[in-house]
């Protein structure tokens, strides 16, 4: 990833907040101007292979961001420390931020962004630990951003890897009145997909942190509230990955979450309607069915084109 093109002038890094639970490791000087970050962060539940894999991807886009911070949230293995520290040290852009307990992806990612918001960056990319970003992926986002000055939201779509190798390509609508009108149902922006303007970021909007699970369901319906625009590009810009606990019965907690989630997004967006209470009193059925038959109805509503 290449960041000289980027740089007027080298500071030093910034140090960590010390009310933030976490400590910057990566200790080497940075662009004082940067356009764009990509963030990303990864937990014990991640493989190194997976995770060098996201790196590289992210590393060779054709259209590089300026910075690539990596949140390690809580204790991970030695294998995935060992991926991490080579990147630190062979990558000018790799910033490695480790959050000494495990806090979630909200927490992470929040950290991430107000470390980055030192430097007011136009752009964020979102990556997972676990998928694989196209070489052309941010050279594509960065070109529809320019020419839609009114988008600041926006994902694309995806190719999804299951683990016997089958792949399934996911498009979602493009156009956000579909994409927000849809979200008391179903989420199409296809979380590790998505790309921002930095503006959202600086008018102090977050993650949400207090839920678990639906944490980007609920930030996508703050943020169509306060007038953001969303949209989608119509190709699939990410491999994503489906591991072997994706189609397990999710459980009361988290089942329940995404029930209140579903019920946030009909309140604060005003989508209260017969068929949206329906659609979400079925999912949380399904969603308690056993794998097997989980994996049937997922794959019936995949090939309608569904997304949460």
């Amino acid at each position: 990833m290449q960041i000289s093109h980027a740089i007027s002038h080298i500071t030093p890094s910034a140090p960590m907040s010390s009310k933030s639970g976490a400590s910057l490791l990566s200790q080497k000087a940075l662009p004082d101007q940067v356009r764009a970050v990509c963030i990303m962060a990864v937990y014990a539940g991640d493989t190194p292979i997976q995770v060098n894999r996201a790196i590289v991807s992210i590393l060779r886009q054709s259209s590089s961001a300026c910075l690539f911070i990596i949140v390690i949230d809580g204790s991970v293995s030695d294998e995935i420390n060992a991926v991490l520290k080579a990147c630190d040290q062979s990558e000018a852009s790799v910033i490695l931020i480790q959050q000494h307990e495990n806090r979630g992806l909200a927490h992470s990612l929040n950290l991430a962004i107000d470390w980055a918001e030192q430097f007011s960056p136009d752009f964020y990319f979102r990556m997972d630990a676990d998928d694989e970003a196209l070489p052309e992926r941010f050279s594509r986002q960065l070109a529809f951003f320019k020419e839609s000055p009114n988008v600041d939201v926006l994902g694309t779509g995806m190719i999804e890897l299951d683990g016997n190798g089958k792949q399934i390509v996911r498009i979602p609508p493009t156009a956000g009145d579909e994409i927000v009108g849809a979200l008391a149902r179903r989420s199409h922006l296809y979380h590790p997909t998505v790309a921002f303007r930095g503006r959202i970021f600086r008018r102090g909007f977050r993650y949400p942190t207090a839920f678990s699970y639906v944490e980007d369901l609920r930030f996508w319906a703050e943020l169509a509230k306060a007038g953001f625009r969303f949209a989608n590009l119509p190709e699939a810009l990410l491999k994503f990955t489906v591991n072997k606990d994706f189609y397990r019965r999710r459980g009361l907690q988290r089942n329940f979450a995404e029930l209140q989630a579903r019920l946030y997004v009909m309140r604060e967006l005003t989508q209260y309607s017969t068929f949206n209470l329906l659609y979400a009193l079925a999912v949380f059925a399904v969603r308690l069915m056993p794998a097997w038959l989980l994996r049937s109805a997922y794959s019936f509503d995949r090939q309608k084109g569904g997304g949460r």
